[in-house]
């Protein structure tokens, strides 16, 4: 008598299956919208909202299918670009599917949509970087640069996959070629990669010949510093009286520390820790390098800031390091 009425029409259970999938019900939801399926067969907007949930629950062949009835029903009514967004959707759910970038690529391509197309296979194959499906992205690789052969992204990523894959002889042609028609970071970026895959004096020299001068002055400024700190705070570490160093106890008198295993650990992993990143960072070409540079040449300064307003004049390496720490914060405040 109090049982609730089952829906009997088409717009009844798809509001109940959309009130299921938004409550994560999705079993409840996909029993409503294949109830309605059988009411509307092919219906595309139903197979839309159905694909989704069975990928979610791992039906990958009823997926699939449900994608592709979706996609060809929008584009047999002239929704191109709906079939599109359902066939991309496709393919970001089931990367390794090589034939769902085919047909995407296809419908971009009848669309005049070339570099939407190289996107799209890029997005692909970086998806597909780790194993078991390295070589699948290859192939995506391989048809984004059919269509924009001189792509640099799609390249570099090329190259890493073939290198991951042990096919470092192919790899090192690609990188050579787009460094003969690229300048800049891009060459450095092609550089930094053919050293890394083959680490010969050769590749070196020409990586470094490609460096930045105010980044190669950032990492040489910022490695110093570090090769400075980090042994410094781990022989205060290692004798927490200063004796390593030659400093004694008694300098320590009226500051909040007994020892200086504190100091050293700050010395070590602070400031000497975050200028390694910064010098690794710099090299490496990263765009978070003049961030890391600018924080670790602050932080030298305010060590040595603070050494001086509790412990007065140590050495005359003292205004050294300092000036060290204000020229690395100055290069990094204009790192271009």
């Amino acid at each position: 008598m109090f049982r609730r009425r089952r829906p009997r029409n088409r717009t009844e259970l798809l509001a109940q299956a959309d009130r299921a999938r938004s409550r994560g019900r999705l079993k409840k939801a996909i029993a409503g919208y294949r109830e309605a399926l059988a009411l509307s067969p092919g219906d595309p907007a139903i197979h839309a909202k159905l694909a989704p949930l069975l990928a979610r629950r791992r039906l990958k062949p009823e997926a699939l299918e449900s994608f592709a009835l979706a996609a060809d029903g929008q584009l047999k009514a002239g929704f191109t670009d709906r079939a599109i967004s359902l066939r991309r959707q496709a393919a970001e759910t089931f990367p390794e599917e090589l034939s769902l970038w085919e047909e995407l690529t296809h419908l971009y391509l009848g669309r005049e949509r070339r570099a939407d197309a190289v996107a799209a296979l890029l997005a692909g194959a970086r998806a597909l970087r780790r194993p078991p499906h390295r070589e699948i992205g290859i192939q995506v690789l391989r048809r984004a640069l059919e269509l924009d052969p001189r792509h640099v992204e799609a390249t570099l990523l090329m190259a890493r996959l073939l290198a991951r894959c042990g096919r470092t002889g192919e790899a090192l042609p690609l990188l050579d070629a787009l460094d003969g028609r690229v300048a800049g970071s891009t060459r450095r970026r092609a550089r930094r990669l053919a050293f890394r895959l083959s680490p010969t004096p050769r590749r070196l020299w020409r990586w470094m010949r490609a460096a930045d001068p105010r980044r190669g002055l950032v990492s040489a400024l910022a490695l110093a510093l570090a090769l400075g700190a980090i042994p410094a705070g781990i022989a205060l570490m290692a004798s927490p009286d200063g004796s390593l160093l030659g400093l004694p106890p008694s300098i320590l008198a009226g500051t909040p520390f007994a020892d200086f295993t504190l100091p050293g650990l700050v010395l070590a992993a602070v400031v000497g820790g975050s200028t390694l990143a910064a010098a690794v960072q710099a090299l490496r070409d990263a765009p978070s390098a003049p961030r890391l540079a600018l924080v670790a040449g602050l932080l030298v300064v305010g060590w040595i800031a603070v050494q001086v307003a509790l412990l007065g004049s140590l050495s005359p390496l003292q205004p050294v390091v300092g000036g060290l720490g204000l020229a690395l914060v100055a290069l990094a405040w204009r790192p271009r």
